[in-house]
């Protein structure tokens, strides 16, 4: 299941060389400060940035996409967790790699990446950007069973309230000490993705 919507993103996403080469004619300002998207896609814009760009022809001066893995390992050495890469137009690829016993703190990273790299960024000035998929059963030839009006409908809003409590819980919930971001400077969206 995972992989499968990992994939569909992939092929959703823009390759990061075309995005790179096109973001003059695609963005009419550069606000200032750094914007984090946090994304599953580790070599292109993802859907939900593009989304964004496609609607509102800004973006931040820097512009980072931070993709967290996971390391078989309990922890990661802070030396081997961050590689930066610098890709043009203030637009930084940023791939954290976390043992399965570490939690993700964005601050944390931009600090550490700062610490260890050399990476310069404002703090204070940091917006989030967090996504999430819908998953959508293809109209024809799925081989997803369709589910009944009610539990769809149902499991749908659930799944809203629990994305909501989950992402802009406030300072000190699960959420919000994980990501160590400001709830009141990240915002959330979704992206319907069909799979077969």
């Amino acid at each position: 299941g995972s992989s499968l919507v990992r994939h569909r993103l992939q092929e959703m996403s823009m390759p990061i060389e075309k995005f790179i080469e096109n973001i003059d004619k695609m963005v009419v300002a550069r606000t200032p400060g750094t914007g984090v998207w946090l994304t599953k896609v580790a070599h292109g814009a993802s859907p939900v940035l593009l989304h964004h760009i496609e609607h509102n022809a800004v973006m931040h001066k820097t512009l980072v996409l931070m993709t967290f893995l996971t390391d078989p390992r309990p922890r990661v050495p802070l030396r081997e967790r961050h590689s930066i890469a610098s890709l043009g137009h203030g637009i930084f690829h940023i791939q954290v790699r976390l043992g399965f016993m570490q939690t993700p703190d964005i601050p944390l990273t931009l600090r550490n990446c700062r610490t260890v790299w050399g990476f310069e960024c404002d703090l204070d000035q940091v917006h989030y950007y967090i996504a999430h998929e819908i998953v959508v059963r293809r109209a024809k030839d799925s081989a997803m069973a369709p589910l009944p009006f009610a539990a769809r409908r149902g499991e749908e809003v659930e799944r809203a309230e629990a994305l909501a409590a989950d992402v802009f819980a406030p300072v000190g919930e699960p959420r919000a000490r994980a990501l160590g971001g400001p709830c009141e400077r990240t915002a959330g969206g979704g992206q319907p993705v069909e799979v077969a």
